[in-house]
């Protein structure tokens, strides 16, 4: 099975289904792709993880130098 596929299939309990996602720039030649949106994630997402759960972690990146 296609990544893609599995990760349908995992979506399909919380009803989460793909759709058409166009470009933001549209344009005569534009194409459709399939995809999803955030809003399609929300209900799911409120359901499963509450705002007064776990804090956000700060995001740290440390450089590596070739020194």
């Amino acid at each position: 099975m296609s990544s893609e596929a599995t990760l349908a299939s995992l979506l399909k309990a919380f009803h989460i289904r793909s759709r058409s996602v166009w470009p933001t720039g549209r344009s005569a030649d534009s194409k459709s792709r399939k995809g999803y949106y955030r809003t399609d994630f929300e209900a799911a997402w409120q359901a499963y993880c509450p705002r007064d759960g776990t804090p956000a972690q700060p995001n740290v990146f440390k450089l590596l130098r070739d020194d």
